[in-house]
């Protein structure tokens, strides 16, 4: 597993990006559909969505943490800033964990809370 941080010289609001290369060269964009449109009726994001409804994921996402799992997984966590403009302050970070399993394949991705 490994992470690989790219540049991108001609996109707009941030030049940055990040990809989680698991071991059988699967990539994972952390900076993509961090809060998929079905994701937004859930408990775990729906009070701050609606005390914020203007508000959206602005990349790019930083590493916040990582931690061991069951079976010797490996779980990496990043914050995504939730603003209303690109120029705004933030209104809250929203948490995502990317899992891997004991060979490093990538497992799955959750919403970890948005606050």
């Amino acid at each position: 597993m490994g992470i690989a941080t790219i540049e991108y010289p001609f996109r707009a609001n941030t030049n940055e990006g990040t990809l989680l290369v698991d071991s059988a060269g699967h990539t994972v964009d952390v900076d993509a559909d961090v809060l998929p449109e079905m994701s937004r009726a859930d408990a775990t994001v729906k009070p701050f969505l609606d005390a914020h409804p203007d508000a959206s994921p602005f990349a790019p996402a930083e590493a916040s943490g990582s931690e061991a799992l069951p079976n010797g997984g490996v779980r990496l966590i990043y914050s995504t800033p939730m603003r209303t403009c690109h120029a705004c302050a933030d209104d809250g970070v929203l948490r995502v964990a990317y899992d891997f399993d004991a060979q490093r394949r990538f497992s799955g991705k959750q919403i970890l809370d948005l606050r």
